[in-house]
């Protein structure tokens, strides 16, 4: 690019501006004379002297604010929008709007500030500054400048606009690129990029709606017509058409004519304004080898010349993601062919990069599973090894015990090793279990199977069986006692679910209440029923958490600050949160240290 472009930086740093002096000699696409200012007032008389394209504008300058600074570039004659960039090193939002208000056109966070931020933010910018500038218009005015380049000319700024469009992988700055590249190249009035909601489900039998196109860029003059707004106004009026070109046709013949030849783009002529008709140009943006939005042969308009998908090999089908609009900048402007042919390409440019920040979104969120499965792997690894280690010692060494002393101790102690022994065992094997349970969860193998069955007598029975487990396991000469209290209340009759999933959320429910609850006390389990919904709670009295605690408690392997003594595996919750979302439920927790914990768990009576 041979134009040399004029950049002041307002900085009050030097380390600031060497840094953006360097990423700026460092744009392989544009040139610049760099101009410097440590206050706001050589900064505007350095303005006064030279008019700059741009200006790099620090918000927190020693002798005034870059608001103000605006304010008064504003008050010396600069027409809005100013081609100022605001940075600033806080990052607040609200500043942001203020600058935009007062004129500026972006706005950038030196802590996230990268080489080619800056650099395509200055150059968008600077082109659309030059863009909007005022135009004289008149009834005699001559026709616009038209885009005229040999063939090789032409592949030339093809591959350089293309090339600028797909240098990111973001997709807000891909769009903004390429809606800047393309309004300069074309020299249209304006430029829009709209996208297909991600709702809307368009096939033959479903249709373009106008909630379906969602503006998402656009560069140029601000009117208050939308390009596409009677076309979107137009599919309101409830005919069927089958594809978005017998719509666009169909708009057309009411509100104007379609002239093009090509397979893709296509000229559109609307006379819905007081003034001369405009003759908009618009091309599909197709992505990916997806689902197709196909016209049947007997379906297509007769003489058609629109096709926006039509009949095309089924390996290279593709989904329209929205729709490029360019709008000229005179009423009578004529499109050439080659600027049809130039927004058709470019579309399809625009395409590929728009498939490229969608591949690179999905590798990442691949990326972050992946480090949470790796995650999970050394958390499980640790668990287990630290779960097992502490029985594991305990059974080798009352084993050991009992081997070598087993006839010189006496019937109490010897029955002491082998409860100690069974214990161990056991708490090895619910680990086990435990860890069983969760791998079907997590490897979508958990069947849940609804039927309906008498809920009431259900949780009696799992109630009783944990009343007559916490009596055998408790000396009679112990101090501490857990009361199991059932109370009932409203509908719970008419409920289906899995009754196996649900003996897990309860089971688990009561062996932490109990567990958590060393000193003993009320332990209630409160079942209750709507018409529609069943909801019970367990209630302890134990040692309770912390709120900032809660909302991890339902993740694998986390447990509560205050449990360090008491065994667990931090899989319990994990397992019932597991369950109840297979029952389209809900579950919470209420509680406080010190002063207990309740558990409330609302599943539907019938899952859809």
């Amino acid at each position: 690019m041979s134009t040399v472009w004029t950049l002041l930086i307002t900085d009050d740093c030097a380390e600031d501006r060497e840094i953006y002096r360097e990423y700026l000699s460092s744009d392989p696409e544009q040139s610049y004379q760099i101009l410097e200012a440590a206050s706001a007032e050589v900064g505007l008389e350095l303005y006064q002297k030279k008019r700059c394209d741009a200006i790099l504008l620090d918000f927190s300058l020693p002798d005034m604010s870059g608001l103000e600074f605006l304010d008064e570039l504003r008050h010396q004659g600069w027409d809005e929008p100013l081609p100022v960039i605001m940075l600033t090193g806080q990052g607040n939002e609200s500043v942001a709007v203020q600058a935009m208000k007062r004129g500026a056109q972006d706005y950038l966070v030196k802590q996230h500030l990268q080489p080619d931020i800056l650099q395509v933010t200055v150059r968008n910018v600077i082109q659309q500054s030059h863009l909007q500038k005022p135009r004289q218009k008149s009834a005699h005015s001559p026709q616009p400048c038209l885009y005229q380049a040999t063939p090789t000319q032409r592949k030339n700024d093809l591959a350089q606009v293309a090339l600028r469009i797909r240098e990111s992988l973001d997709l807000q700055r891909v769009l903004q690129t390429a809606a800047t590249e393309i309004h300069q190249l074309l020299n249209c009035d304006r430029t829009v990029i709209y996208r297909l909601a991600p709702n809307a489900e368009i096939s033959q039998l479903n249709l373009l709606s106008p909630d379906d196109l969602q503006k998402c860029y656009e560069v140029g003059s601000n009117c208050s017509t939308e390009p596409l707004q009677g076309f979107l106004t137009c599919l309101s009026d409830g005919f069927e058409p089958s594809s978005v070109a017998q719509s666009l046709r169909h708009f057309a013949d009411r509100n104007g004519t379609v002239s093009s030849k090509q397979e893709q783009a296509t000229i559109l002529t609307v006379r819905d304004r007081q003034t001369d008709p405009v003759a908009y140009l618009i091309a599909p943006i197709l992505t990916g080898h997806l689902p197709q939005l196909v016209v049947p042969p007997s379906r297509q308009a007769e003489g058609s010349a629109i096709e926006f998908v039509g009949n095309i090999p089924e390996a290279d089908v593709k989904s329209l993601w929205g729709l490029l609009v360019a709008e000229p900048g005179a009423s009578h402007r004529q499109w050439q062919t080659d600027e049809v042919e130039m927004l058709e390409q470019l579309a399809d440019h625009l395409a590929i990069a728009i498939q490229q920040t969608e591949q690179f979104t999905q590798a990442l969120a691949i990326l972050e599973t992946e480090r949470q499965l790796n995650a999970f792997k050394t958390q499980f690894v640790a668990t287990v090894s630290r779960e097992y280690r502490a029985p594991l010692a305990s059974i080798l060494a009352a084993a050991s015990t009992l081997k070598q002393h087993g006839k010189q101790l006496d019937s109490t102690k010897y029955q002491r090793f082998l409860q100690l022994i069974e214990e161990k065992a056991r708490q090895m094997s619910l680990l086990v279990e435990e860890l069983l349970v969760l791998e079907t969860f997590e490897s979508g193998k958990a069947a849940f199977t609804p039927l309906p069955f008498e809920v009431l007598q259900f949780f009696s029975d799992i109630i009783e069986e944990q009343r007559q487990l916490l009596s055998d396991r408790t000396p009679v000469d112990s101090a501490v006692h857990h009361e199991l209290i059932f109370k009932i209340s409203g509908n719970t009759r008419n409920f289906r679910g899995d009754q196996h999933l649900l003996r897990q959320i309860l089971i688990n429910l009561l062996s932490n209440a109990i567990k958590f609850s060393p000193l003993g006390g009320n332990i209630e389990v409160h079942l209750m029923g709507t018409e529609s919904h069943l909801q019970f709670e367990v209630k302890d009295q134990g040692i309770g958490m912390a709120l900032a605690e809660q909302t991890t408690l339902f993740q694998a392997f986390n447990r509560g600050s205050n449990v360090s003594a008491i065994v667990g595996h931090g899989l319990g919750l994990a397992i019932v949160k597991l369950c109840v979302d297979l029952h389209d439920g809900e579950v919470a927790i209420q509680s406080q240290p010190g002063r207990g914990t309740t558990v409330i768990v609302t599943l539907p009576k019938n899952r859809a």
